[in-house]
């Protein structure tokens, strides 16, 4: 029998929040959004919408 997977649904962490404006100085926010090279992670991935998405950028 094939085991079931079980996918989590992603969620926006700004909206859930209620954070309006992403903060480029909150470092302890942005780092779950970036690689340990300093990339940022997809949004596909970390499920934020393209609003705060864009504001990651």
């Amino acid at each position: 029998m094939a085991r079931e997977m079980y996918k989590r649904r992603r969620y926006c962490r700004f909206s859930a929040e209620g954070i309006k404006e992403v903060d480029y100085k909150d470092v302890d926010l942005l780092k779950d959004f970036i690689t340990e090279n300093g990339k940022l992670i997809p949004a596909r991935i970390t499920g934020t919408k393209s609003k705060y998405q864009r504001q990651l950028d």
